[in-house]
């Protein structure tokens, strides 16, 4: 080989290289959440609550929040997300419609429900997920939030 041709292929092995290596340093890591993992319920009335996170997961140190997307996900693939769910939902129908003899609504009660409550419950199917950062919960203005979530087999699951 000539002194060109091997300068040129050693240039493409450095582009190469350097483009693998940002490629894999900018990909997020995909954490695994196990049955000895909790989530976490938010109320409306929470930090996480008000910025529109009802359910996070703590793994390691950090808190992972769920979008809307990633509740409806969660709620078709577990059961008892899907059971948390339902209960956070039916809160919402605490409102009682006031009906005249002609069945007209002519007012109603509405419930003052203070939702200030959080608990945890156990992950009952393994999944895994990647996420980003930078997102507002509280006081918190690098929060981490899901965005992709795989099944225990590594397929992604989508709405």
């Amino acid at each position: 080989m000539n002194a060109r041709k091997i300068i040129t292929v050693f240039i493409f092995l450095i582009i190469a290289t350097s483009t693998i290596s940002l490629v894999s340093a900018t990909a997020p890591a995909r954490l695994n959440a196990t049955t000895d993992d909790t989530i976490t319920y938010f109320g409306y009335d929470t930090a996480p609550g008000k910025a529109g996170y009802n359910y996070g997961i703590e793994i390691g140190d950090d808190t992972y929040y769920f979008d809307w997307f990633g509740e409806m996900i969660m709620s078709e693939y577990s059961p008892m997300f899907s059971q948390v769910s339902n209960y956070d939902l039916s809160k919402m129908d605490n409102d009682v419609d006031i009906k005249n003899a002609f069945g007209n609504t002519v007012g109603g009660l509405k419930y003052d429900t203070n939702d200030n409550e959080f608990f945890d419950f156990k992950v009952d199917k393994p999944f895994s997920f990647t996420w980003h950062g930078g997102e507002q919960v509280g006081l918190n203005d690098d929060a981490k939030v899901i965005d992709k979530i795989y099944d225990s087999n590594g397929k992604e699951l989508k709405l």
